[in-house]
């Protein structure tokens, strides 16, 4: 289990700059291997799979998100997603981020989960034919 952790954690750390990608976003943006080899551990580790809906609650580090499916209550504890949701402005570009996003957790109840891996695309032109791709672990 450390393995693993420790294999999230990495990836995590290995984060790239996105070549011409939006500037909010670059300093979140990862490789797709990167992104690949996350939702791998997370798989292997069990971790049950959220997409989000645009919808989401802030409070601080602190965000509640509701699945497009499933789960109502998707909690995700992160001072570097708060650092984006800000840089970005918060409101609907953040929403519209949130809707393309996608968590990994650990199921607490019905219809929670505790977010552990958030991993969301920035698009790089109108249609979201070329996107780049943000992976954040929870703290």
């Amino acid at each position: 289990m450390k393995v693993i952790k420790y294999c999230i954690l990495a990836v995590i750390l290995a984060t790239v700059s996105a070549v011409g990608g939006e500037n909010n976003f670059r300093e979140f943006v990862v490789d797709v291997e990167e992104v690949k080899n996350a939702c791998d551990a997370a798989r292997i580790v069990h971790f049950k799979e959220a997409k989000l809906s645009t919808w989401f609650v802030r409070k601080n580090d602190e965000f509640i998100f509701k699945a497009v499916k499933e789960y109502s209550h998707i909690s995700f504890k992160s001072k570097k997603l708060a650092a984006l949701c800000e840089k970005i402005g918060g409101g609907d570009a953040f929403s519209e981020f949130v809707g393309r996003s996608v968590v990994f957790g650990i199921q607490k109840g019905n219809g929670e989960l505790e977010g552990r891996v958030f991993i969301g695309t920035v698009c790089r032109d109108a249609s979201c034919a070329d996107e780049d791709y943000v992976l954040i672990l929870a703290e």
